[in-house]
């Protein structure tokens, strides 16, 4: 695998930015972020019992894995891309971004989006025996002149959705690492990239930023009429050190309620479906298994037939945690500070890829106020390092990237980044029905 110059040079610009906390997004939490490592910690809640008719582990078939087309010069390129994609159903192709955006003259205009093809999965750890998708729309810079506070390690989600109420629309969530609550996170635009008239951007309720824009994906129509008063999008996120929420954030909203489009600065209501505490209340709630480390970066409804399932990808920190360099230093509070590490943020003794499964019903209960919003824990795990093609140690960091599901052929589609020549591939899952 190569390793462009102009890759070096950015990781160098942004982690010597993050050391000096350029943009600090609200005062630094007190407790295991400096000064000492912590263990993982769990702490089991009461449930309501699981449903009948969830989405196991044993369940999902794996068919495969494809490549994606074009070359590697940016921004028009997916190497070191794959931030977001959906799934266009009207289509039977994915929308997916390339090239992140690159601060300080990098790659300003990066992130660009484009839609291919699926080609036949093939079950083979040689990536030269892939199928390639193709393109159908070529990379657009749709998001030239939106989310220009938002910088810095882009976080994105994409949504395809075709509503009365709006046509065909992809709705968009977008964050940054270091980010101020002041600067709206969300929008949506046509799937013609070539004309997408983008409306935007709004804000998403009273609600830590750093809980809502990351990723998004379609809750089921039925589910949604008896639940959350016909909202069917889902906007969350997850961002390491807690300071959002300790585990993955969930949140059902409808933005045409506002509107068709919404003004811009509107703020869309929400509907709370999953919520833990944040490091800044000590003792409050989290994920069972929480590390400061995780990264969950992409959430997706599942259905086949009568079964259904919530999950969240991501890559698991395990062991020790601690906030500072990867060879276990501890960044302390004041200094004296030890020599500067590129790497410095958030570690642990080792990572790993899971899917974490969540019950729709209990997630329901939320919805309706019979169930505090921190109280849902995955009822099941799938570990998927062993499909992946590039984990080559135990310490590295972010082994899968963004997610997409075909609901009418059960298909889950997750993306593995900095595989093929820098570039990603599409990995692919069957979820059996009964």
């Amino acid at each position: 695998m190569k390793t462009k110059p102009y890759w070096i040079a950015f990781l160098a610009l942004v982690t010597g930015q993050l050391a000096c906390t350029l943009r600090q997004p609200t005062p630094r939490p007190v407790g295991p972020e400096a000064g000492a490592t912590s263990p993982n910690e769990s702490q089991p809640e009461p449930l309501p019992p699981l449903s009948a008719d969830v989405v196991n582990p044993a369940d999902m078939e794996y068919i495969g894995a494809f490549r994606l087309p074009g070359g590697d010069e940016p921004p028009r390129t997916f190497a070191y891309g794959g931030n977001a994609m959906t799934f266009n159903p009207d289509n039977n192709s994915l929308f997916i971004t390339g090239h992140e955006r690159i601060a300080y003259g990098g790659v300003p205009d990066g992130n660009q989006l484009a839609e291919v093809s699926i080609p036949a999965p093939v079950v083979s750890r040689n990536i030269g025996e892939l199928n390639t998708a193709e393109f159908i729309q070529g990379f657009q810079n749709i998001f030239e002149n939106h989310f220009v506070e938002f910088q810095e390690i882009p976080k994105v989600g994409l949504q395809y959705l075709n509503r009365p109420e709006t046509g065909p629309q992809i709705h968009i969530a977008w964050g940054e690492h270091l980010q101020r609550d002041e600067f709206p996170s969300h929008g949506w635009f046509s799937p013609n990239l070539s004309a997408p008239d983008f409306q935007g951007e709004w804000f998403i309720g009273n609600v830590n930023m750093y809980s809502v824009n990351g990723y998004m994906f379609e809750i089921p129509r039925e589910w949604a009429d008896a639940y959350t008063g016909g909202r069917v999008l889902a906007t969350g996120r997850y961002r390491d050190g807690g300071q959002g929420a300790q585990g993955p954030s969930l949140f059902a909203i409808a933005p045409w309620e506002r509107g068709n489009p919404p003004v811009a600065g509107a703020t869309i209501p929400t509907i709370p479906l999953l919520l833990y505490g944040n490091v800044y209340t000590s003792g409050s709630p989290k994920l069972t298994g929480y590390s400061h480390a995780d990264e969950w970066s992409d959430a997706e409804w599942l259905t086949a037939g009568s079964k259904s399932a919530v999950i969240f990808i991501g890559t698991k920190g395990l062991g020790n945690t601690w906030y500072g360099c990867k060879d276990g230093t501890v960044w302390p509070e004041n200094p004296p500070y030890p020599p500067a590490c590129p790497e410095r943020g958030w570690w642990a003794d080792r990572f790993e890829s899971q899917i974490i499964f969540y019950d729709p019903a209990q997630l329901g209960e939320v919805a309706r106020g019979n169930l505090q919003a921190s109280k849902p824990q995955p009822y099941a795990i799938l570990r998927i390092d062993t499909r992946l093609f590039n984990v080559t140690e135990s310490q590295q960091k972010s082994h899968v990237a963004s997610a997409a599901f075909d609901r009418a052929r059960g298909l889950l589609y997750i993306m593995e980044p900095l595989v093929d020549d820098d570039k990603p591939i599409i990995h692919v899952w069957r979820i059996q029905a009964d």
